[in-house]
């Protein structure tokens, strides 16, 4: 309908912009109407995902023209090509765009001919939409626009993209962009069109649109010659997604771009998604691919207001930890450590600032268990708080695993801690500190431990295993450390040891089987330097277990 040239603004400010001319067909007033449509249309939408007009109006000979900015970029399927993203990657670009649309949407305007042209990316990775010049005003007269010259005659698509509705000549709606931007991802997801049919057959392209059911994105992918892990990604989920977005029917596809985004969204968050079926099985099996072992957490804590507090809250995002309860102090510092390794010896340096701990909003939440540790010199009265709490709800099961400060404090003045704890956790040394003992025999520390009031005791010797009594069964086992790979760091070996046996307890396992996924999870941590990235999930545990040596097992003692 238009040309468009790159044109150059001198006057006030240099600017490059695109200009857009009706030459052919410009007596025709069909034309005219559809481009006044278009002009009308953008002036309407100011998104930062849409293109925006700058300026309109005639030439001399009486041409009309619009301006819009200039888009320096390429197609979004050459994009995602070019950089080779991945599916996370262009799921994240598209999201921007089905934004975009919900907007469009909003102001009661339908796209139309929503394709990968349409949508230019920037070489800062911003997608872009435009052309809007078959745009359909949903109510041309709350944009300024009379009626009469709103209404065009004939509505123009593109073939590859245009829904059934299209195609058959039925009315148009936001629905119809629905259904484009399914296309449109498939393309990005698979690389090919959802029909095997081409549409250079226009009649056979109909038919298979209007009555045939596309492949999944995922055996498409597959047959394009996606790996086997990109095959896996798509599967489930996104091919459910994607499936959705391309029903027969209107009314059966999402009720709108926003619910689109939010679907696709809540896979990338692992949460499941309304394109399936929440059975409580899959419900299930999202919250426990979610959290690495089925266990929801929520951090108390306290952090500084510099940037590894800032750090510290994204990095618990990621790992999907609720930080509702984390305080943020001004004008103060993130506590930190400083671990000295070399060789087999590890020295831990620690800075605790004096923050000011308190159980606030925390205190009217009632979770299954609290897990305990590390708190710096200055929290004895917040030790006391917790002791209050703890009495107050009963219900509720503390593990312990007390920090450098809270082992100097004695057993004496944490005592309704230790009464009140279902769980304890140390290592050998730490139980001589808190016992004020030389004594290395575990039978006598774990007795000794037990007498201050844990129902379970759980003592780690490092590369020797660990001791754990059951007071209420009275049972002392043993059990040795998982015979994996030779250890290359063993910083948070400890804490994945205790974590583990803490969320296994509260998944409902039994203190047998919380003692063998223990080792595996530690294991895995000592392989990699930091605390963090050998954690394994539910099921990778599972999986070592399955393919444990013979000889690890729990023994009685």
């Amino acid at each position: 309908m238009g040309e468009v040239y790159l044109a150059r603004r001198d006057r006030e400010f240099q600017q490059r912009v695109a200009v857009k001319l009706v030459r052919q067909g410009a007596s025709n007033p069909e034309v005219i109407r559809r481009f006044l449509v278009e002009r009308q249309t953008m002036a309407s939408l100011n998104h930062p995902n849409i293109v925006r007009l700058l300026d309109g109006g005639a030439t001399a000979d009486g041409v009309p023209f619009l301006v819009v900015e200039f888009v320096d970029g390429v197609d979004i399927d050459a994009y995602c090509h070019q950089h080779r993203l991945s599916i996370p990657q262009r799921l994240g670009l598209f999201l921007d765009i089905c934004h975009a649309v919900q907007y469009a949407h909003g102001n009661l305007v339908v796209h139309c001919d929503l394709k990968p042209a349409n949508i230019l990316v920037t070489t800062a990775g911003q997608p872009m939409l435009l052309d809007f010049g078959i745009a359909k005003l949903l109510d041309p007269v709350a944009i300024g626009m009379p009626q009469e010259t709103a209404k065009t005659r004939q509505r123009g698509f593109t073939t590859e993209f245009a829904s059934p509705e299209q195609l058959t000549g039925e009315p148009v709606t936001t629905a119809t962009d629905i259904y484009a931007l399914g296309v449109i991802l498939y393309g990005l997801l698979t690389g090919c069109l959802p029909y095997r049919t081409t549409p250079a057959s226009l009649q056979a392209w109909i038919r298979a649109v209007c009555l045939e059911d596309p492949e999944a994105p995922s055996v498409a992918a597959g047959r394009m010659g996606a790996d086997a892990r990109q095959v896996r990604q798509l599967r489930g989920d996104v091919d459910a997604i994607v499936l959705k977005a391309l029903r027969k029917k209107p009314q059966d596809r999402y009720a709108s771009a926003g619910v689109l985004a939010e679907d696709l969204r809540r896979h990338l968050h692992g949460e499941p998604v309304l394109a399936r079926r929440n059975t409580t099985g899959y419900v299930v099996r999202k919250f426990v691919d979610k959290h690495k072992l089925g266990v929801a957490a929520t951090l108390l804590s306290n952090i500084g207001d510099d940037q590894n507090g800032k750090g510290c809250l994204d990095e618990l995002g990621k790992n999907n930890v609720d930080t509702t309860f984390v305080r943020t102090e001004a004008g103060k510092k993130t506590n930190y450590h400083y671990v000295l390794w070399y060789d087999v010896d590890r020295t831990i340096l620690i800075k605790h600032e004096d923050f000011s701990y308190e159980m606030g909003d925390a205190a009217s939440s009632t979770p299954k268990w609290i897990y305990l540790t590390s708190l710096g010199e200055h929290s004895l009265p917040f030790h006391a708080q917790i002791s209050e709490w703890l009495g107050k709800n009963p219900e509720v099961k503390l593990a312990f695993q007390p920090g450098t400060f809270q082992i100097k404090f004695g057993a004496e003045k944490l005592a309704k801690i230790y009464k009140h704890a279902e769980i304890f956790f140390c290592n050998v040394q730490e139980a001589q500190e808190i016992l004020q003992t030389d004594s290395a025999d575990l039978p006598t520390l774990l007795a000794k431990m037990s007498a201050l009031g844990p129902k379970i005791v759980v003592i780690t010797d490092g590369i020797r295993g660990a001791y754990a009594f059951d007071t209420i069964k009275n049972e002392k086992w043993f059990v040795p450390c998982y015979p994996g790979e030779p250890a290359y760091e063993r910083t948070g070996a400890g804490d994945a040891f205790s974590s583990t046996v803490v969320a296994a307890l509260a998944l409902g396992e039994s203190l047998e089987t919380a003692l063998l996924w223990a080792p595996v999870n530690a294991m895995s941590v000592t392989l990699f330097v930091g605390a963090q990235k050998g954690l394994l999930s539910q099921e990778k545990i599972k999986e070592f277990l399955a393919n444990a040596p013979e000889g690890y097992r729990l023994q009685k003692i």
